[in-house]
């Protein structure tokens, strides 16, 4: 019995003695995670590289869906053609001061995404040797106002290329730019496509100002086409409204070929060979055209 008794109290004084002692470490509070940064959706780019990002590339692979990248003045060259998908706007700092320059192959930009790219106050320019368009939009929207797209590069029997080229099913907004200097079509329009082309300027283009082919649509308003083989030509099954444009100087001032249609109204063809050209097979709807001062024909309609 007094053994038990003394284990007992040999036992009690070892708990005594450790719950007297001092009380343990508190474990470390966990640190709490760093706050992300939030999605970066406005960055400014220089030609110097002073800007967030060193080249426009790196802004652009570093850009959320729907940022506006800022261009400064000057050129910013690309080694390689540009293809993104991302939601993009683009804004420089004046058509005369800010331009997107490549010679590679294919384009200079082509926008692939289904969301909107916006282009403003930006030149784009080709200046390689090889086929070329300059800005592509391959679905999605393109918006682009006071812009220049000048230097695609065409090779015969190899398709067409363009300045701005709308493909697909792509939707947009074409306005106050310029598409000039391309070797086969300043602004084109095929496949399903439909946009809004207005008050454009499309002069000096190796065969067409403004091109319609395949099923496009949309409405182009306001343009000024000269000094082209054809000012605006409408192929295949296309049918755009055409409303008050000037085709002036040129081969051709408006030419519909193959079943190519739509409306035709209140356009200026004048100093032409031919002002407006209609093909056996168009559908065209003509109405208030003013088709005078052409040397060969005002309008040659062989329905």
């Amino acid at each position: 019995m007094k053994r038990t008794v003394t284990i007992l109290i040999g036992l009690l004084s070892l708990v005594v003695m450790f719950g007297c002692g001092p009380a343990p470490t508190p474990l470390p509070e966990p640190t709490p995670e760093a706050t992300a940064v939030p999605p970066r959706d406005e960055i400014f780019v220089a030609v110097d590289g002073s800007g967030d990002y060193r080249t426009f590339e790196e802004a652009v692979m570093a850009a959320e869906d729907r940022a506006t990248i800022t261009l400064g003045p000057g050129s910013y060259r690309l080694v390689t053609g540009l293809e993104t998908a991302k939601a993009l706007t683009l804004v420089g700092a004046g058509k005369d001061e800010t331009e997107i320059v490549s010679g590679a192959p294919g384009h200079v930009i082509n926008f692939t995404g289904t969301g909107t790219f916006n282009a403003r106050d930006i030149t784009f320019r080709h200046d390689g040797s090889q086929m070329a368009d300059v800005v592509v939009v391959d679905q999605g929207t393109g918006n682009f106002s006071d812009c220049r797209f000048t230097g695609a590069i065409f090779e015969e029997g190899k398709g067409n290329r363009a300045g701005l080229r709308f493909r697909g099913s792509s939707r947009g907004k074409v306005e106050n730019c310029i598409a000039s200097g391309n070797d086969n079509s300043g602004i084109l329009v095929e496949k399903q496509a439909q946009p809004e082309l207005r008050g454009n300027v499309c002069s000096d283009n190796g065969v067409v100002g403004i091109g319609y082919m395949d099923l496009a649509r949309g409405l182009a308003v306001g343009n000024e086409c000269t000094n082209n083989s054809i000012g605006i030509a409408v192929a295949v099954e296309a049918k755009p409204a055409l409303e008050g444009n000037k085709c002036n100087d040129n081969d051709y001032g408006i030419a519909y070929v193959e079943n190519g249609g739509g409306q035709s109204i209140g356009n200026e063809c004048q100093r032409n060979r031919i002002g407006i050209s209609i093909g056996g097979s168009s559908t065209v709807q003509l109405a208030d055209n003013d088709c005078r001062d052409n040397t060969e024909e005002d309008i040659r309609d062989f329905r």
